[in-house]
């Protein structure tokens, strides 16, 4: 409810801003399309941070908050949350079976998300915070990663080139297509033809490319990594459709798992695909049991 009202208090802004400035209007949605909404906290109440090291370090001049679980090997393994989340939205399923097959794990707050400083994360804030964080801990094989988690490591991983061991990617519900989640934005926030146009432009701007540029599809074949893409075909938030774009591309680093019936938020909570992501990234499956997934 409360959200509804937020969202028609935002299209009727728009439609007014929109009618006397539209650049200053997509200004403005371009703004708040990078703006977190809700800022989690949950490593100050999850139990698994407890028993969590800290790994703080800096980005861009901002201090994030990280977090470090001492595992039994040498394997480590990357914790990459989604827009609007922190560490704790995958650390609380996925450190307790990663740390029982021996793995230490590594999460932070993105920019502007958890316990970081920011108020700002783009594409390009966080998958530069993801590209130190491989320099820092070069013994990371395994990255996790759900929605927009996916495309920042993805893109710290192009920039990074092939100066990094060969590493298994788990993928959970990725937005692969920036233009697909501006366009899901602008179609909630109802702006018009116009506005949708002169976001495009701002990010020529201050990117220096198009938004079309910013497709999973253009380089992840070429990535020095095995990938696990584990998708829901009722996912409301990032299109089906974009991974299936990429699993019928014929890359061959590429295993597609399309789910059914947990949406976008769920189903990296499912202990179908924990079981799935943990055996890929060669760890023992606990519940063996994958096959709703």
């Amino acid at each position: 409810m409360l959200f509804n009202i937020v969202v028609f208090f935002y299209q009727i802004y728009f439609k007014v801003f929109a009618f006397f400035a539209p650049v200053g209007a997509a200004e403005k949605a371009f703004d708040l399309f990078s703006k977190p909404m809700v800022r989690t906290r949950r490593s100050l109440t999850e139990p698994i941070f407890k028993s969590a090291f800290a790994a703080d370090r800096t980005s861009g001049r901002l201090f994030i908050k990280g977090f470090k679980w001492t595992g039994s090997t040498t394997r480590t393994a990357l914790l990459a949350h989604g827009f609007q989340g922190d560490s704790g939205s995958l650390a609380r399923f996925y450190t307790a079976p990663l740390l029982e097959n021996g793995f230490t794990v590594l999460a932070f707050d993105g920019p502007a998300h958890g316990l970081s400083e920011g108020n700002r994360s783009t594409i390009n804030d966080y998958s530069r915070l993801l590209k130190e964080v491989l320099e820092a801990y070069p013994e990371i094989e395994v990255i996790i990663a759900h929605s927009f988690g996916c495309p920042c490591t993805a893109y710290a991983l192009e920039e990074s080139g092939q100066n990094h061991r060969r590493l298994k990617l788990a993928f959970i519900a990725p937005a692969p297509k920036a233009k697909s989640q501006a366009l899901k934005f602008a179609g909630i926030l109802d702006l018009s033809q116009r506005v949708i146009s002169e976001m495009f432009a701002i990010c020529i701007r201050k990117s220096g490319r198009p938004i079309e540029w910013f497709s999973m599809k253009r380089f992840i074949g070429g990535l020095n990594a095995d990938i696990l893409i584990v998708h829901d075909k009722t996912d409301d938030v990032c299109p089906f459709e974009d991974s299936l774009e990429i699993a019928q591309s014929g890359f061959s680093n590429i295993t597609f798992v399309p789910t059914e019936g947990f949406g976008h938020s769920q189903i990296y909570k499912e202990q179908n695909t924990i079981d799935l992501v943990i055996e890929f990234c060669g760890g023992a499956s606990f519940a063996g049991a994958t096959q709703n997934v």
